[in-house]
């Protein structure tokens, strides 16, 4: 037996509601009909009860016209709303469609006979447009997941029309480049411009090659502007879609951000060919001192040999200057390679820093404006005190050569955590407390391309080399390194440089 029906009926006239029930219970037993013959009974069997649908003459006492249909759709929105009444008026039945009832009823012998085939459509009709709610729901729901997905796993979606050149690409690229949604236009030619102008070439060929049939999809890591100057890395792929003649109508694909890839993979590089160029250094310097000994040495005996008056003493004692100076290079070469001989222990680098003030002030010159500015309560840190001292000599140095015609030298203490923001811009970073000592410059700056090797003893000149320049850096990156810290440049060409060193806080007390 099929699930009952319920309804309520309001009508204030008791004739009326005696043919209603007759025209439903009585000829069809799958109907369960209430009664409401005022607004009072209307809201108490309306509170109390859970209906399929609600029939209701046009004037009911205590409503005033369709005043029910809106209490209806108050206490329960999906509850579909029949008007039966006696006024066959057309404006009537305008007026109750437009504020809501499912259908309208004239109280006629024909109409009520029919009355329960009215009320089937009317719920068929709200179970239509139940699914259809659901359907629009579980689509909007589906799309919601799909956008974040998309989001989270970094994928944009495009489509390339071939015959109008207009280009749909996913909201998130645009975010991608900085862009809102209405910046860039969906057409190739405005797209095209946010390509790297040194990329271009190559990805047209690339797509022109696919589209030729000689790859099975279109694939390329390029580069892409973003609307601040920087520069986001995407990995595009694309297929061909085709007409039934074979002819490219369209290319679909995705794009994917490899930006952070790409940095990692440039920090790897960068860490295994430091690594390389420490273990070759290593080899030279080993080598180099083995020469530098004999050479020094005869150089002495030379002297102990010869008179006080001896002309030839001046040479042997150039002979022994420049090899003490390469022997100076050499204990460079070899603090990049991280093999020297090392006393760590804890101390406070605040402490170092105010021991060297004064030299370091006679160091710079009067017209380089030096200025320090230490934390209290600086975390202490583990290593060798003498390396130490050598780091920050080698630090002004560098930042004095930079200011030949003066400027202002800043170095300064801090303490840092450094968490995960930097561990995502830095591959090797520890997560942890450090003790940060930071020397600053006004000076020319660095380019990018010498920033990018500042540290590497050979990517100097030779000039630069015998002034220390090269050697010099790379023994400072050789000391952070070796007592487990981290120097990181920032510079700009003609905007100064800042050199940050990170030292991890010691455990120990001493």
């Amino acid at each position: 037996m099929p699930e009952a029906i319920r309804v309520l009926y309001v009508d204030d006239y008791p004739l009326d509601r005696e043919l209603v029930r007759d025209a439903l219970e009585k000829e069809h037993e799958v109907f369960r009909v209430t009664e409401a013959a005022s607004r009072q009974e209307f809201d108490a069997r309306l509170a109390e009860g859970n209906y399929d649908i609600v029939l209701s003459d046009f004037n009911i006492l205590g409503f005033e016209g369709l005043e029910m249909i809106d209490a209806v759709r108050a206490e329960n929105p999906s509850v579909p709303v029949l008007i039966v009444t006696g006024t066959g008026s057309e404006e009537v039945a305008v007026e109750a469609m437009r504020r809501g009832a499912a259908d309208y009823v004239i109280k006629t012998p024909e109409h009520l006979r029919r009355l329960p085939h009215t009320i089937q459509a009317a719920l068929a009709k709200k179970r239509l447009q139940d699914e259809h709610t659901r359907m629009v729901e579980a689509l909007r729901t589906s799309e919601e997941r799909y956008e974040r997905a998309i989001e989270a796993s970094k994928v944009g979606v495009w489509d390339w029309n071939l015959e109008t050149d207009e280009v749909y690409v996913a909201p998130n690229r645009r975010a991608l480049l900085g862009y809102g949604g209405h910046e860039i236009r969906n057409h190739l030619d405005d797209w095209g411009k946010h390509v790297h102008p040194d990329d271009s070439k190559h990805m047209m060929a690339a797509i022109e090659a696919h589209l030729r049939g000689e790859t099975p999809q279109y694939e390329l890591e390029h580069r892409m502007l973003h609307k601040d100057g920087s520069v986001r890395w995407v990995l595009a792929r694309g297929i061909v879609i085709r007409d039934e003649k074979g002819k490219p109508v369209r290319v679909a694909g995705t794009h994917i951000d490899i930006t952070e890839r790409k940095l990692m993979e440039e920090q790897l590089l960068g860490a295994q060919r430091m690594e390389a160029v420490g273990q070759l250094a290593a080899g030279i310097a080993h080598d180099f001192n083995n020469l530098l000994t004999s050479i020094n040495g005869f150089a002495e005996l030379m002297q102990l040999r010869m008179a006080a008056d001896d002309p030839m003493q001046d040479w042997a004692g150039q002979i022994l200057r420049s090899g003490q100076r390469a022997a100076y290079l050499v204990s460079q070469l070899l603090g990049f390679a991280r093999k020297q001989m090392i006393a760590p222990r804890v101390v406070n680098p605040n402490d170092i820093v105010t021991e060297m003030d004064q030299t370091l002030r006679q160091a710079v010159g009067d017209d380089i404006k030096l200025t320090v500015i230490l934390v209290p309560d600086l975390w202490p840190v583990n290593l060798d005190p003498e390396q130490f001292k050598q780091v920050i000599s080698d630090l002004t140095a560098n930042a004095r050569r930079g200011m030949p015609d003066g400027g202002r030298l800043t170095i300064e203490t801090a303490n840092v955590a450094l968490g995960e923001e930097q561990i995502a811009k830095h591959l090797e970073v520890t997560e942890g407390d450090y003790a940060l000592l930071a020397v600053s410059d006004t000076g020319s700056g660095i380019s990018q391309e010498a920033k990018e090797h500042i540290f590497e003893p050979f990517f100097f000149t030779s000039q630069d080399v015998a002034n220390g320049i090269g050697l010099r850096m790379a023994a400072v990156y050789g000391i952070v390194k070796q007592n487990r810290g981290y120097i990181w440049a920032e510079s700009e060409a003609g905007q100064g440089t800042t050199f940050k060193i990170y030292l991890p806080r010691a455990t120990e007390t001493g």
